[in-house]
């Protein structure tokens, strides 16, 4: 048999369910919109980093980002937003919105990552309370035209969403206890 350098469905689906097990396992809660939404939703992670002592090549830190999606990341037409759980303090939000929401030109996105504090061309920044499973909580909130980026400093993680075409004012979330609607939403794309 020829080695064509793609998955084929039995590899896929293995790949898949250790990505589910790792979404289950994950120490922190995910968070997601409620029923309400009836667009796509799948679930995107996890995604790990590490920090490396190059002296003695021990890990010092280890980020991990878990999210979960809704919408479609892939039609500029249809409203979009990742909500995600993360330890990943270097991720700016001037970096999320230029790079992953965003695409824009190459300085812009080098100046995005080197100043957490940068506001890119056209863009507000601006503090929003948005509520997680009914609770009032304070959002910094980076949007340019439909895109936005919004980050709330949780305990030992932060909630970030990324997205376009929604209005952050009329979004609610909540903590997302069973991902069989995200799992189904996976599958149904593929």
């Amino acid at each position: 048999m020829e080695n064509t350098g793609r998955l084929g469905a039995d590899e896929i689906s293995a790949l898949y369910q250790e990505q589910i097990a790792k979404l289950e396992a994950f120490e922190y809660p995910l968070y997601g919109l409620d029923k309400m939404w009836e667009g796509n939703r799948y679930p995107d992670g996890p995604t790990e980093s590490r920090s490396v002592n190059p002296t003695t090549g021990k890990t010092i830190a280890k980020r991990v980002e878990c999210a979960l999606v809704h919408g479609d990341a892939d039609d500029p037409d249809q409203p979009y937003l990742r909500v995600a759980t993360t330890t990943d303090p270097d991720a700016t939000m001037p970096w999320r919105l230029v790079v992953r929401v965003e695409p824009t030109p190459f300085e812009e996105r080098i100046q995005a990552i080197t100043e957490a504090d940068y506001v890119p061309l056209g863009a507000t920044r601006s503090a929003l309370s948005i509520p997680i499973d009914g609770q009032p909580a304070e959002f910094d909130v980076l949007q340019r035209g439909q895109h936005l980026v919004a980050q709330h400093h949780a305990q030992s993680y932060d909630i970030v969403l990324e997205g376009r075409s929604f209005d952050p004012s009329e979004v609610s979330l909540i903590t997302v206890e069973d991902l069989q609607p995200y799992i189904q939403g996976f599958w149904a794309r593929h």
